[in-house]
């Protein structure tokens, strides 16, 4: 007995009729699916599953396929219910891609498999949609804005070019929608589709971290991960001959990304957007008002303990304005006599460094390593506004490469150590940031702990109050191509 995209054998049972009925594309008749595709369509009881796919692999028409057969088995459970008892009127779908343009070629392959005479296309509320004459209907939406992916709930949902939407529309906004709706015992689901970006492109991270991975761990039974080559795509020979030319001309790591859908391994630097001539500063044009922030990072034997200073401009760009810091740096005063002082000039502990950076910058948060409780309590009590950083690692990293990338952060010349650890942090084998040399860059992490959601966007809405001009910082450097020493005077 052949098994199919529905689940076809030799008999056609009622959720079958339903599928073909609505889409008569899914019949075996009309789409054979390739391996990887077949594969794919097995993980039909996992809530979410993703597609990583090199260019033309077939994603985008196995995709539409399996988004279709879901609904139909939706639908079928649905209708199982008596309609007293249905948890809601209808069920809603959403197909989302980066912008609406890019959801055109998801709805062509949804239209080529629905039966036309069981929908009709309706814009409703100013989003496009397909209406069926069961209670369903498939809107597509543009992940570019988060706020558009809001309602009551959705049913299922397929995000094309995931990795290149912005994280709050998906991790945040439909994510929720997904948590909204049950039919029965069976939660709403969701298809992720895309191709690997390429190393450079750090705005992707976010997918990589929160959605590739657990996929690929089956993280709580949930998730499933796929990969489409495009020598696995049989259906078009010509493409697998191209991919068979490209393997031969290509480098390793292209040619993995664009034909096996393999996500690149990092290596190399961590922030290759820091250009020390472009982001550091002899003199600051800081737009007010502004908003100080420290971060500390605790030092462990011959580690050193780093503090740094931060201020947070009407124009949502960063001042790295002082930093601090050795190795044996104590936490708190022994005694009220003691020199807040070395014989070096160096600050003798954290509460003398946090003390003094008080009375000069606008700090109004301090937030520290949350590993070291200990020592946080120690200075509360001593009546600073320190708590536990809450930045995720990989979160603040992305965020960092975004601030070097749009020039929205500069840092004073004198913070000396952490401009050396900015040049020189890299990958270890494994592709993940090597552990060491990276004490200021943590405390610099920390420092972004009060905003939340660390996105440029979310920096905004975060100065809600300010002025901001989002592209005025870039716009003026590379206009006139400013040095270090000739920044302040581009903000004026």
């Amino acid at each position: 007995m052949m098994v199919y995209v529905c689940g076809v054998g030799d008999k056609m049972n009622k959720k079958q009729k339903i599928a073909y009925t609505l889409f008569p594309g899914l019949h075996p008749s009309k789409y054979k699916p390739t391996d990887q595709a077949r594969r794919f369509h097995g993980a039909r009881d996992y809530r979410f599953v993703v597609v990583s796919s090199g260019s033309r692999a077939g994603k985008t028409y196995a995709a539409a396929r399996e988004f279709c057969a879901r609904i139909a088995r939706d639908v079928y459970r649905f209708l199982s219910i008596p309609k007293s008892k249905r948890p809601f009127p209808s069920l809603l779908y959403w197909v989302v891609a980066p912008t609406k343009d890019l959801t055109t070629k998801a709805e062509e392959e949804i239209r080529r498999v629905a039966n036309p005479s069981f929908y009709r296309m309706q814009t409703m509320n100013d989003v496009r949609g397909m209406t069926f004459t069961v209670p369903v209907r498939i809107e597509f939406r543009s992940g570019y804005i988060p706020d558009a992916l809001r309602s009551f709930g959705i049913n299922g949902a397929w995000v094309d070019e995931a990795a290149v939407c912005k994280e709050r529309s998906i991790v945040g906004n439909l994510r929720s929608r997904l948590n909204d709706r049950r039919i029965g015992d069976t939660p709403a689901w969701c298809l992720y589709t895309t191709t690997p970006p390429s190393d450079d492109s750090f705005s992707a991270g976010w997918f990589e971290r929160k959605i590739v991975n657990p996929a690929r761990k089956g993280l709580n039974g949930e998730y499933a991960y796929f990969e489409f080559s495009v020598i696995g795509n049989t259906a078009c020979p010509h493409l697998v001959e191209e991919a068979k030319k490209a393997e031969r001309e290509l480098d390793r790591e292209t040619y993995e990304r664009e034909f096996l859908g393999k996500w690149p391994r990092k290596t190399g630097l961590v922030f290759t957007q820091f250009d020390e001539q472009r982001h550091v500063y002899v003199r600051p044009m800081i737009a007010e008002p502004v908003i100080g922030y420290m971060g500390i990072d605790f030092g462990f034997g011959n580690s050193p303990s780093a503090i740094v200073v931060v201020l947070l401009d009407a124009n949502g760009v960063f001042w790295v304005v002082d930093e601090a810091g050795h190795r044996n740096m104590l936490p708190v005063r022994t005694s009220t006599s003691s020199s807040p002082r070395l014989d070096d000039g160096r600050y003798a502990t954290i509460e003398d460094a946090t003390s003094a950076f008080m009375s000069i910058y606008p700090v109004s948060e301090i937030s520290a390593d949350p590993s070291r409780n200990d020592i946080i309590e120690l200075l509360a009590r001593a009546g600073y506004p320190v708590t536990g950083a809450s930045v995720g690692l990989g979160a603040s990293i992305d965020f960092l490469q975004e601030l070097f990338k749009e020039n929205h952060i500069f840092i004073n010349e004198k913070c000396k150590n952490l401009i050396r650890e900015l040049g020189r942090w890299g990958y270890d084998n494994s592709g993940s940031p090597q552990r060491g040399g990276d004490h200021w860059i943590d405390a610099l992490r920390y420092s972004f702990s009060p905003i939340g959601a660390l996105s440029l966007s979310n920096v905004y809405d975060f100065i809600n109050g300010f002025h901001a001009h989002p592209a005025s910082t870039t716009e003026v450097i590379d206009e006139v191509g400013l040095t270090a020493v000739e920044l302040d005077a581009a903000f004026m």
